[in-house]
């Protein structure tokens, strides 16, 4: 069987075999399922054969092959003449999409032509998080637009509006496929709702590799109250409830410190900055104004695997304070590697987290339980070692490469069958 993967994203053993350099982009959700299906001699019963396609900023079309894989590397431009030439090449008896995100998905499943061997793997959901996109955001910054945000067309609600256009992709997508792999209940009512005819398969994903393969979280190796958050520049993953939260936190425990993995908030050195700056990073900014919160905060931009692995590992707790997440790559490595999780109670965060037994939820627009719940880790060290030992034990088992391989074979099988 030769199965075709459509990814949104430059992977890196992708960029490695076409020898591109500066543009590898953290796909650890496909990566975790490459390097498994790398690693075993065994997949599809030693039948199987993979092609994967890629994006990147290549003038035209890039084929290279590494250990039996087809990789093919298309300009982000003038996709279609290169989807035909693929398509032509590798005669795939499936195509495997990841994310609805991108209308060449949708160009691409109108020239393979067979819905019936077609299957969408859903990562992000553009519609709901059009629905929810500013909340947790201040009134102020969901009404007024700023005008240098107007001027150059990224104001919040632009990107709102842009993600509801994707949306209507993502509908598109989902109406022109009979095959979909999921993992939560949120991606499961999505998927059914925009096609009830569609049939839903659930497989768990496989993190990146160095997850597997470490020690796990010990208490008396961690930066006491020191805390770990992913910010990715707009309102999503709720940083601003995690600065109101940390200012709630500073008052009984003055040396917490919080290491924020994305964009980095700066403080505007003049008001021309002050002009420029976004309605998010400002209101992130007045919150770490108002609240002295500048020392107490330390923005990382950027961190591969191991540096990420090792700042899970230093923390005293993990957070997701997002106002939507269908399965977040933060919570599932910190969970393996046995760090305390406190995460909002959106999307699909309930089925990975099971409240008090091996991580804490909370009402993501309440940043007074966020604070609560991180004070029972600082405070409780039974417990803390508790939800760690539950993490580790609940995450492997939903994060097993062999079981999760399998289950991906299994799909393929029935889909090339029917």
């Amino acid at each position: 069987m030769k199965v075709l993967w459509y990814c949104n994203v430059l992977l890196p053993k992708a960029a490695e075999a076409a020898k591109i350099k500066g543009e590898i982009n953290t796909a650890g959700w496909i990566e975790g399922f490459l390097n498994q299906i790398w690693s075993d001699y065994k997949w599809l019963g030693g039948g199987g054969v993979l092609g994967v396609i890629c994006p990147a900023d290549v003038t035209g079309l890039i084929k290279a092959e590494a250990e039996d894989i087809a990789f093919y590397i298309v300009s982000r431009k003038s996709q279609i003449e290169q989807f035909k030439k693929i398509l032509d090449d590798f005669m795939c008896d499936v195509l495997h999409i990841f994310g609805t995100e991108s209308p060449n998905s949708y160009d691409l499943i109108k020239l393979f032509g067979k819905p019936e061997r077609t299957v969408i793997n859903i990562q992000g959901m553009m519609g709901i998080c059009s629905q929810v996109y500013m909340e947790g955001m201040s009134l102020r910054s969901q009404t007024k637009e700023r005008l240098f945000e107007k001027v150059i067309g990224n104001s919040l609600e632009s990107q709102k509006r842009s993600l509801a256009m994707r949306g209507k992709t993502e509908k598109m997508i989902l109406e022109n496929v009979r095959n979909v792999i999921g993992r939560t209940d949120i991606d499961r009512m999505m998927a059914l709702t925009q096609n009830p005819e569609i049939r839903y398969f659930h497989c768990n994903e496989i993190l990146r590799d160095i997850f597997y393969h470490s020690r796990t979280w010990r208490l008396d190796m961690v930066e006491t109250h020191s805390l770990f958050f992913r910010n990715t520049g707009n309102p999503i993953k709720g940083l601003p409830g995690m600065l109101k939260a940390l200012s709630i936190l500073l008052k009984k425990y003055p040396d917490t410190k919080l290491y924020v993995v994305g964009p980095a908030i700066y403080s505007p050195a003049c008001m021309k900055q002050k002009v420029v700056e976004g309605t998010f990073n400002r209101e992130c900014r007045e919150i770490m104004d108002q609240n002295s919160l500048w020392a107490h905060i330390e923005f990382m931009n950027s961190l591969d695997s191991g540096q990420m692995k090792e700042r899970y590992l230093r923390s005293h707790a993990v957070v997701s304070a997002s106002n939507i997440e269908n399965e977040s790559n933060v919570v599932s490595e910190a969970k393996i590697l046995g760090v305390p999780v406190v995460a909002s109670f959106v999307g699909g965060l309930p089925n990975r987290i099971k409240h008090g037994y091996d991580g804490f939820l909370y009402q993501f627009n309440l940043p007074q339980m966020l604070a609560y719940y991180i004070s029972v880790i600082f405070n409780n060290p039974d417990i803390a070692n508790r939800i760690s030992k539950n993490a580790v034990e609940s995450q492997r088992i939903i994060n097993n490469p062999d079981t999760n391989i399998r289950r991906l074979e299994e799909i393929y099988q029935i889909i090339f069958k029917q």
